[in-house]
């Protein structure tokens, strides 16, 4: 077994109960989710000792270049996916172990095992022992990406690992007597990541759903969108393609767009199937936008970015000499199904500028131009 004889910390002066974890109620910690911090999969490739991501925001109308660079060590190499599941874990064990006061957590493997929904064997048990290990040795670098909520900036943390310290107890191997003298298994977090605790830099997870997602896309996209769909209006987020799949989610820089799209489609579906996100064509959710440039766009369920609908019921539209309302006549002719069928193509069809246009704008512009749309449509068709 794979233990590390470390100074115990003291303990605490208070001792917090375990209460039943609610896994709805789950809690995530922001910079985190920002940029990845583990491979997607299980192994590097041939060399590979280090991981840079980067992206540029717009912060007090300057631009901003945020990088982070996770380096594995020479022993334990890079967080893999396997890693990702157990720090999500840790933190939701710290949620019930003591809410994030403590930078000590105290628990069993057991316990954590149950938590994360392993089985009760032996590799469960090695590779936690194996994750904490790397967890401790790996190195982590943010140049203006750490977000510093008490003072509302993004910093810089260089240099360091998110977990300082740990000890693992096998009560397996060791009598009750010395598991009873020695106590429970404990880490202690990182100053830096404790900080952020304590500044409330966290949100809430359903930690419920992310374990039971399938592949690690999803589960990484589904941490990153349920951040960016945080506060009021936030029901629709567009990002650039390349930069959400490359710089967030980790995907290959090599992949061109259509890779990344057929990476990326079932992971999506199956965010789509929980119902977390609304339903997309595909030609809706990925849209060019200039030379190599591809947009992806996300909705909520219950506010699915949809076509407009007529404001008045379609027996009460009238026929008028006007083009504009001639065009929407037509439309109202169709059977209801039709008709969503019809405006679907109609977008999907239409010059990316258009498509863009409706898409992007609001008011009385968005009605003229769902208007000049659809008559696009319908001369294509020869109606």
């Amino acid at each position: 077994m794979l233990e590390k004889t470390k100074q115990e910390p003291p303990l605490p002066k208070r001792s917090i109960a375990t209460r039943a974890f609610d896994v709805s109620q789950g809690r995530d910690e922001m910079n985190l989710i920002e940029f990845p911090l583990t491979l997607l999969t299980e192994r590097a490739s041939e060399g590979q000792t280090s991981m840079t991501w980067t992206d540029d925001i717009i912060e007090n109308g300057k631009m901003v270049n945020r990088e982070v660079v996770v380096s594995g060590s020479p022993v334990w190499g890079l967080p893999t996916a396997k890693d990702e599941d157990i720090l999500v874990g840790l933190l939701q064990l710290t949620k019930a172990k003591n809410d994030f006061t403590d930078a000590t957590v105290r628990f069993t493997r057991l316990e954590l095992i149950n938590l994360l929904g392993w089985p009760n064997t032996l590799w469960s048990y090695n590779r936690l022992a194996q994750s904490f290990e790397r967890w401790r040795a790996v190195s982590i670098s943010y140049k203006r990406a750490w977000r510093d909520n008490s003072n509302k900036q993004w910093t810089d943390r260089t240099g360091f690992g998110l977990i300082d310290s740990f000890r693992l107890i096998d009560a397996r191997r060791a009598g009750t007597s010395d598991v009873m003298k020695e106590g429970k298994s404990w880490f202690r977090w990182n100053g830096y990541l404790h900080d952020s605790f304590r500044a409330g830099y966290l949100k809430k997870l359903d930690y419920g759903i992310y374990r039971e997602l399938d592949s690690q896309i999803a589960k990484r996209l589904y941490r990153y969108l349920d951040k960016q769909f945080y506060g009021p209006g936030r029901q629709r987020l567009d990002f650039d393609l390349r930069i959400l799949a490359c710089e967030h989610l980790g995907l290959s820089r090599n992949y061109d767009t259509a890779q990344i799209r057929r990476k990326l489609q079932p992971a999506i579906e199956e965010l789509e199937a929980i119902g977390f996100l609304g339903i997309l064509d595909p030609a809706d959710r990925f849209r060019k936008i200039g030379w190599g440039k591809w947009k992806v766009t996300f909705g909520r369920k219950s506010s699915e970015p949809k076509l407009d609908s007529p404001k008045e019921p379609v027996e009460h539209a009238q026929r008028t000499d006007r083009p504009e309302d001639d065009v929407l006549w037509r439309l109202h002719q169709l059977p209801s199904e039709e008709q969503q069928r019809f405006e679907r193509d109609a977008v999907s069809s239409a010059s990316p500028f258009l498509r863009t246009s409706y898409q992007d704008s609001q008011g009385p512009f968005r009605d003229a131009t769902r208007r000049k749309l659809l008559a696009d449509h319908f001369t294509r068709l020869g109606r």
